[in-house]
């Protein structure tokens, strides 16, 4: 990823994230450290929420989903952990529609992983498809 690009596709995507509060404001903030520090790519981070995982950025910057619960049973939204607390949870269908989004616009910005971003996409909403009839 060319830094330009990154830049384009961190720049789209912080108006959508930050419209939805505190939490899409801990989402993109995780986003944005994960492609600037270059430690996770966005599609190791999709490849890893389609099997039930967060991200973990480094100490005191990730967001965890329900395999990585204890039980997961109890998980009702993306938790967010910014510094030494959870800081937020983002509601599952709020997490779908953001990681939508944020699908279509890498998916603008870089057409040759189009590929595996919907593959991963369509796996992440066939995950929680239950959870969104819910809410």
């Amino acid at each position: 990823m060319t830094d330009t690009k990154a830049i384009d596709w961190l720049a789209n995507l912080k108006v959508t994230f930050v419209e939805r509060g505190l939490a899409g404001e801990d989402f993109y903030y995780v986003i944005k450290t994960m492609v600037g520090e270059g430690r996770i790519s966005f599609l190791e981070m999709l490849s890893s929420a389609a099997q039930g995982h967060g991200t973990r950025v480094h100490e005191g910057l990730e967001f965890i989903l329900e395999e990585d619960l204890d039980d997961p049973d109890d998980f009702d939204g993306a938790i967010f952990v910014i510094g030494e607390h959870e800081s937020s949870i983002l509601p599952i269908i709020d997490f779908v529609c953001l990681i939508e989004l944020a699908c279509r616009n890498y998916a603008t910005e870089f057409p040759d992983d189009e590929g595996r971003v919907v593959a991963n996409l369509n796996r992440i909403k066939s995950r929680y498809a239950d959870a969104n009839a819910l809410k």
